[in-house]
């Protein structure tokens, strides 16, 4: 994967939002929120061909009843006129909330939990996954790995939020703006005080 982006750190009313997105049937909130992530992209443009949102496990989504990534997704791309592919890859094995887990419970949880709908579905075309919440990356991460196997050439992600770790700085710690903060996490820039 090229990189993971969060558009904003996981907290205060986004934490509220998204969790009312994913869990209360709030799907109302999926326009505003997916409004960060284009707000992003135009601020930080990504060269890509084709967004393609998260899968749930088709349990997990009959429960719910929509995916949420699914609207993000939709919604940043009607506003970027770039289309969404929901059928590169699938969530093969329904696995348990994310949640209350750790860095390494995560990755095993997760783990080759997506496959390829079909072989050959890509042929090397550039792909923005999207998705609500960035923490430890798992979920984006075995998505990546799933896409690869279907064709897929550079993959970025992009998540409404991420969650803020012990090594991110504050932004007035060291000079630095919340984009600049946001730059640095990519782990392809680095962001300096100039």
């Amino acid at each position: 994967m090229r990189g993971i982006r969060g558009a904003v750190f996981y907290g205060g009313s986004v934490a509220f939002a998204i969790h009312g997105l994913k869990y209360r049937g709030l799907t109302q909130l999926a326009r505003p929120l997916a409004g960060y992530l284009v707000a992003y992209l135009d601020a930080h443009p990504l060269q890509f061909d084709t967004i393609v949102p998260v899968p749930l496990h088709a349990e997990r989504l009959e429960f719910r009843g929509y995916n949420q990534s699914d609207l993000l997704a939709e919604y940043t791309g009607k506003a970027c006129n770039i289309a969404v592919r929901t059928d590169l890859i699938s969530r093969r094995r329904h696995t348990p909330p994310q949640v209350q887990l750790n860095r390494a419970e995560r990755m095993e949880n997760v783990h080759q939990a997506f496959t390829p709908l079909a072989p050959d579905l890509l042929h090397g075309e550039t792909l923005l996954l999207i998705d609500d919440v960035c923490t430890t990356g798992a979920t984006l991460w075995a998505c990546a790995d799933a896409l690869r196997a279907a064709g897929a050439g550079d993959i970025w992600a992009l998540t409404v939020a991420r969650a803020r770790t012990p090594m991110d700085p504050e932004p007035w710690q060291h000079g630095l703006s919340p984009d600049e903060v946001f730059l640095a996490w990519d782990g392809n820039r680095q962001a300096t005080k100039t």
